[in-house]
């Protein structure tokens, strides 16, 4: 694969698309995903469909020496599409998000590239592309490995305070969006993540991770009560 010498964020605007993409990966796979996103989903190995529903269509594809994952967002009718048209799709909150969870200190799958479709300012489906990282949904880790509680502890107080500093909710922080790569935790899928400028917003946006949070962990009391000790002292402990 023939990549950039040095990685700088490419943008492509269109009437009917709007794309960009960082030059680290630049190869002709990519340029074919970039134009033909549905076609390279199609032809994703046997097995790594991950996810298709009216709301998103999820696939590992690989080429040229990439691997990535591509999420579709879809729209479910003319009336979704109108509702969204002038929004910030999911995918750009995604792609956004990355960046700043990546520059603020927090592992997630570093983002490749971002699609939308659009008709002039409207935007309908978009796609959001980032790199594969192997990983393990976090529940699944901690019964496969209980030695490795009290470190994945230490790695989620580091976590939750990191956001609460930054402000930043997840919006959806079951088990299976907080994996364990190589014994660290990686933060993904962002598209209900956002940054709060006032502090009320994000604390009611923080308790609802939290609850969600701790909703993993109640067929394991041990680690619900662990958890939730780690919780209360990161609320003790933001200044906001």
């Amino acid at each position: 694969m023939k990549v950039s010498d040095t990685d700088t964020i490419v943008s492509h605007h269109r009437f009917d698309r709007f794309a960009a993409y960082h030059t680290r990966y630049d190869c002709d796979f990519l340029r074919e995903l970039l134009r033909k996103p549905d076609k390279v989903m199609e032809s994703s190995p046997p097995g790594q469909l991950f996810k298709s529903d009216s709301t998103t269509t999820v696939a590992r594809v690989l080429g040229d020496d990439l691997d990535l994952v591509i999420k579709r967002y879809n729209t479910r009718n003319r009336w979704h599409v109108f509702k969204r048209a002038l929004r910030r799709t999911r995918a750009m909150r995604s792609w956004n998000m990355a960046h700043e969870l990546l520059r603020i200190g927090v592992s997630t799958p570093p983002p490749a590239a971002v699609i939308e479709e659009r008709w002039g300012p409207f935007r309908k489906r978009s796609y959001f592309i980032n790199e594969f990282v192997p990983g393990e949904p976090c529940w699944s880790y901690l019964k496969s490995t209980p030695m490795a509680s009290e470190s994945l502890m230490t790695q989620l107080t580091t976590l939750f305070e990191t956001l609460s500093r930054h402000r930043i909710s997840h919006g959806d922080m079951k088990a299976t969006n907080i994996l364990v790569h190589e014994g660290r935790l990686v933060l993904v899928d962002l598209d209900a993540a956002r940054r709060h400028v006032f502090r009320l917003t994000f604390s009611r946006a923080s308790r609802r991770d939290y609850r969600r949070f701790l909703r993993n962990w109640r067929d394991n009391p041990a680690l619900s009560a662990g958890f939730e000790s780690l919780l209360k002292q990161d609320r003790a402990l933001r200044k906001f």
